[in-house]
C-alpha cells in the first residue's frame, strides 16, 4: 500500500502520489543530489530509494537511468548506480568549469531574471540553506546572460557540485557574509567579475580540505 502524503521516512517527507511518478522521482533525486545528500561513490540502490520516496521501483530506475544519461551519476553495467567519486583534479576542474560558465554569462549580462517559475513550497519558507544559496545566486547570474544552453549546462553542474557545497559549508568560514555580498552587489559585469573570481580562488586554495570534508569515499 502506498504511504499517505505527509508520512515521514527517517526525517524526510515522502513524495505524494502523482500522475507522473517518473517526473516526481526525477525531480526529487535531482534536488537531493544538488543538496549534497549522497556522498561521492555512494551506491544509489533502487529498492531503497523506491521505499524512501514511496514509489514502485520502475519510475526510480527510470529516473536514475535519466540522471546517468546526463552524467550526473554513474551507471555500472551489472552493478547499479553510484554517485561520482571526486578526486583533487576533478574538483579543481569543476571549479574551473563553473567559473567559466559564469564568465560567459557576464559577457551578455542583462537585467536579472528567472527563466523558470519555481514557487516556494511549504518546506521552502524562509532563507534557503547555505548549500542552495550559492546555486540560486549563480543561477540568476547565468539566467540573466540569456543563453538557454548555458543555463542548462550550469544547472547540471550545480547538481554535480551539491556535495561539494555541503562540504564547503563545514570548512569555509564567513559563508553567509560572502554570499550576502555576492547577492547584493550591483548586477554589472564590472562588479560581479571580481566577486566571481574571488569566490572560486578561495575554493581552489581550500580544495584538499573540502575534499576531506566530503567523506572517505572521495579519493583525497
Amino acid at each position: 500500500m502506498w504511504p499517505a502524503v505527509g508520512d515521514i521516512w527517517p526525517g524526510r517527507r515522502l513524495m505524494p502520489r502523482r500522475r507522473d511518478p517518473f517526473g516526481a522521482a526525477l525531480k526529487t533525486l535531482r534536488e537531493r543530489l544538488a543538496d549534497g545528500d549522497y556522498p561521492p561513490g555512494a551506491a544509489l540502490v533502487i529498492g531503497d530509494l523506491a521505499a524512501e520516496l514511496g514509489f514502485s521501483t520502475t519510475p526510480v530506475r527510470e529516473a536514475l537511468a535519466w540522471l546517468a544519461g546526463e552524467r550526473l551519476i554513474e551507471e555500472r553495467r551489472g552493478v547499479g548506480f553510484n554517485c561520482w567519486r571526486i578526486d583533487p583534479a576533478e574538483l579543481l576542474s569543476l571549479y574551473d568549469l563553473h567559473e567559466a560558465y559564469l564568465r560567459l554569462a557576464l559577457q551578455t549580462l542583462g537585467p536579472p531574471r528567472e527563466p523558470i517559475a519555481t514557487p516556494a513550497g511549504p518546506d521552502e519558507a524562509g532563507p534557503a540553506p547555505l548549500t542552495r544559496q550559492a546555486g540560486l545566486i549563480f543561477r540568476r547570474i547565468v539566467a540573466a546572460g540569456g543563453s538557454t544552453p548555458l543555463f542548462q549546462a550550469h544547472a547540471s553542474l550545480t547538481v554535480r557540485l551539491g556535495r561539494v557545497r555541503q562540504a564547503e559549508s563545514r570548512i569555509l568560514s564567513g559563508l553567509p557574509a560572502e554570499l550576502d555580498a555576492l547577492g547584493a552587489c550591483a548586477w554589472t559585469p564590472a562588479d560581479l567579475t571580481g566577486q566571481v573570481q574571488a569566490y572560486h580562488t578561495r575554493r581552489r586554495q581550500e580544495a584538499m580540505s573540502i575534499l576531506g570534508a566530503m567523506g572517505a569515499d572521495s579519493h583525497v
